[in-house]
């Protein structure tokens, strides 16, 4: 919340907002935290989305095949589902602790005849170039590099972290020219809004 700066009071020419969404299954409204778009409040509901939308399998979070296609008759209660509450939450706490992939910021320790792919071959040197040219370009204005995470995380594991996002977690209005069309089923949210982030 606090990147947050809609009208770029700052004057960074930076324009950001969160999104809030409402939670499926409580129609309660969260500050968004996943999806391409941040669409969803948790990771419960992003693993239901995926499921019902992209394999139509029913979860408690979207218990009917409707729900492929839109939101409606969401909340109407069964006994069966294809995925069950304890299945539900086995995949969402997998997904949170899942390890993000390391930075290639040091060369692997390849023998020095080796022939190395071009994925592999990296250079130190170089990447600290980058980042500095990173910096001074403020891309650093969106692509927020560094941040801690919060204390009141269910998981031990996941609190007081210091995470590197390179993303400030808030929707940008690209404009027409970068727009995908999307709008995750929400016309509020326009085709150009985006989550920035970098692969670091």
């Amino acid at each position: 919340m606090a990147n947050g700066d809609a009208n770029d009071k700052n004057g960074d020419g930076v324009r950001g907002i969160p999104n809030w969404v409402t939670n499926p299954e409580t129609d309660e409204t969260h500050l968004d935290r996943f999806g391409w778009k941040a669409g969803k409040a948790t990771l419960r509901q992003q693993v239901g989305e995926a499921l019902v939308r992209d394999m139509v399998v029913t979860s408690p979070v979207y218990p009917s095949r409707s729900c492929q296609k839109d939101d409606k008759g969401r909340h109407k209660p069964t006994d069966s589902t294809a995925i069950s509450e304890a299945e539900l939450q086995r995949m969402a706490h997998y997904l949170s602790l899942i390890g993000v992939p390391a930075q290639r910021s040091l060369r692997s320790g390849f023998p020095a005849d080796a022939r190395i792919s071009p994925e592999h071959n990296v250079d130190p040197v170089k990447i600290g170039r980058g980042s500095k040219l990173f910096a001074q370009a403020q891309c650093v204005a969106c692509h927020t590099p560094k941040m801690k995470t919060g204390g009141n995380h269910p998981f031990a594991e996941l609190r007081n972290q210091t995470i590197h996002p390179y993303s400030n977690l808030l929707l940008h209005d690209m404009g027409p020219g970068l727009a995908d069309g999307d709008v995750e089923r929400r016309p509020s949210r326009g085709a150009g809004l985006l989550r920035l982030a970098v692969m670091a």
